[in-house]
This record gives C-alpha cells, sequence and structure tokens, in this order.
C-alpha cells in the first residue's frame, strides 16, 4: 500500500496473497487509513506494535 506522510511517499506491505485474504488486505487497508486521517504515521505504528 502507497501513502504519503509528511510530504514522503512510502509503502507498506500488507502481507503475501494466499496467506492474506482479500477481503482481510481491505480491512487493513480501511483500518491504515484511519490512522493516517488520525496523524499516524503506519510504518512507527508497525514497529511500535511488535
Amino acid at each position: 500500500m502507497k501513502y504519503r506522510f509528511d510530504g514522503k511517499e512510502k509503502r507498506l506491505a500488507l502481507g503475501v496473497y494466499p496467506d492474506v485474504p482479500l477481503a482481510l488486505a481491505r480491512q487493513q487497508r480501511e483500518d491504515s487509513r484511519q490512522l493516517l486521517a488520525r496523524g499516524i504515521d503506519l510504518g512507527v505504528h508497525r514497529k511500535a506494535a511488535a
């Protein structure tokens, strides 16, 4: 998934197709969009969650 944060283009992998069903990837995309709307960088958020 490509997104912009602080004017920089970034990418976030949601998973490999057979392992992650399309419906789950779409849900993850929507969740990611909500985080971006709140001003949270997805890469930093993912690293903090791990």
